[in-house]
């Protein structure tokens, strides 16, 4: 992320930009397409396979799938990105005058979402198709306010290889509603939102008032376990971060000999303004993972630990010479591109990139 400190583009040429990208941007498809194939057909001598089609409704960006199943069934978790696309950021033709700002816009950042995510789980009979069971959380809290968690779920954590084949519970970092990132872009692009939950004009108030970042747990109960109309999904912990805040990144780190899926820690990186204790404003939190709201039990923070925006992580129990004989070669893989990039760009790759990656 940035913030540019002079409009280094003419007036014309911002409005030639900002049409050309109303004409040919489109939103996110709003139904969800999943296609099942049979992993027995998958041989060399199969030139042909046949491909299960289920859509699931409401678009998603992240899914998981249970380790075992049963009776030919499937079953995935799904985070739904309502009204939101994590690769649309915020650009200086997103407004049409930036001299009354009050605050550094946030060029390069994800935009805000234009709606509330939800998270969801489904059962799929693989054979036929079809959606079974889906459960999905709800869109307001307990006071029936449009207070639930689930605003602009990022990305998630949990425990690797469930003694169990099934996920129990699943972390998800989730970014809030921030004003600095509504744009009035994607408020045209979502405005007739085929799913959605609340109003446009709800939207621009709950972004300017500010519904905070979080940590949280999406517990998902075992069918046999639940009554007829029973939701099979409940967050049962969660953490909200301070006004300003926001934690990305999600890890869970078990505890050594220890297989419950809440018997660890979950570490994530926290960024916020920077401030006397912390210059840079990047940071390290970590938090038990059955008592998130009971805050950190860790910050760890360095003066030279100055990292960019983060995505997906991977925790190893110990660190080890790799030992993999496949590689790609990098110059093979990228020049061809990087020969086209400005200068500054090949230098870049030719000084550092390639030396450092290449065996």
């Amino acid at each position: 992320m940035f913030h540019p400190t002079e409009n280094c583009c003419s007036k014309k040429s911002v409005d030639v930009e900002r049409v050309i990208r109303n004409l040919i941007d489109t939103p996110q498809l709003p139904d969800n397409n999943i296609y099942i194939v049979r992993r027995a057909d998958l041989t060399p001598e199969n030139k042909r396979v046949v491909a299960r089609k289920v859509v699931i409704p409401r678009e998603t960006a992240h899914f998981l799938v249970d380790y075992k199943s049963s009776d030919r069934q499937i079953t995935i978790h799904i985070a739904h990105m309502c009204a939101w696309d994590p690769a649309e950021w915020l650009r200086t033709i997103d407004w049409q005058d930036d001299s009354n700002n009050s605050w550094q816009r946030l060029y390069g950042v994800i935009i805000g979402a234009m709606d509330i995510s939800r998270l969801g789980c489904y059962v799929i009979d693989a054979e036929k198709g079809k959606i079974i069971r889906g459960d999905i959380t709800p869109v307001s809290g307990d006071d029936d306010s449009y207070s639930a968690y689930t605003w602009g779920p990022e990305l998630y954590a949990y425990q690797e290889n469930p003694p169990s084949g099934r996920l129990e519970n699943i972390y998800w970092s989730c970014l809030g509603a921030w004003e600095e990132l509504l744009s009035e872009h994607s408020i045209d692009m979502y405005g007739k939102y085929k799913y959605r939950a609340i109003p446009v004009d709800e939207i621009r108030k709950l972004t300017q008032q500010g519904i905070k970042a979080n940590v949280l747990r999406l517990h998902i109960a075992p069918i046999d376990s639940i009554v007829e109309g029973q939701n099979r999904l409940q967050i049962q912990d969660v953490y909200e971060f301070e006004a300003g805040y926001f934690g990305t990144s999600p890890q869970f780190v078990p505890i050594a000999g220890k297989e419950g899926s809440t018997d660890g820690y979950i570490v994530c990186t926290v960024y916020h303004e920077p401030d006397n204790d912390t210059e840079t404003g990047k940071e390290i939190w970590i938090f038990d993972a059955k008592n998130l709201s009971g805050g950190a039990v860790c910050k760890l923070y360095h003066p030279q630990m100055n990292f960019g925006f983060t995505v997906h992580t991977t925790w190893m129990p110990k660190i080890a010479r790799r030992t993999a004989s496949y590689n790609v070669p990098v110059r093979e893989d990228y020049q061809a591109v990087v020969s086209q990039q400005p200068q500054y760009i090949q230098e870049l790759f030719n000084d550092w990139v390639y030396p450092q990656k290449e065996p």
